[in-house]
């Protein structure tokens, strides 16, 4: 289950201290209603082609000043992309260990997704993802 919420005019916020000690404010009612958000890990079948994790974003009320960006999960961060009247992130788990710094203290089921409005940046946290069932290709998936 997705801890639900709805857009509002409201600028409620959440201040935390991200885990590169940088001061983000968590937006508890962003102006979306996100209804759920669900995950699936897949891999490849041949070695060189991978593995990750498609998150799917459901979402209604969308405000059309609102862009969607980026998703936070599990250590990796993926750009935010429209598909079928909903949202598509695919999370890419790197070949060769990265230094790239994961900026958010996350619990295996929570993400964060970044968003835009009037050229300023939101960051909203999201609460017990729904895991669905692995998906194996034979082939890297293409996306969705």
């Amino acid at each position: 289950m997705v801890i639900m919420s709805s857009f509002q005019c409201s600028s409620r916020k959440n201040k935390i201290t991200t885990a590169v000690n940088n001061q983000i404010e968590f937006q508890l009612n962003p102006p979306i209603h996100i209804t759920e958000v669900n995950f699936q890990n897949w891999a490849s079948g041949l070695q060189e082609g991978g593995s990750g994790i498609n998150i799917h974003i459901l979402a209604s009320n969308i405000d059309t000043t609102i862009v969607l960006d980026s998703i936070y999960f599990r250590g990796l961060k993926a750009k935010i992309v429209p598909h079928k009247m909903n949202f598509f992130a695919r999370l890419i788990r790197p070949k060769v260990k990265s230094k790239y710094k994961f900026p958010f203290n996350l619990k295996e089921n929570e993400c964060v997704i970044s968003y835009t409005q009037a050229h300023q940046s939101y960051y909203y946290k999201v609460y017990n993802l729904i895991e669905k069932q692995v998906q194996y290709y034979p082939k890297p998936p293409k996306d969705n």
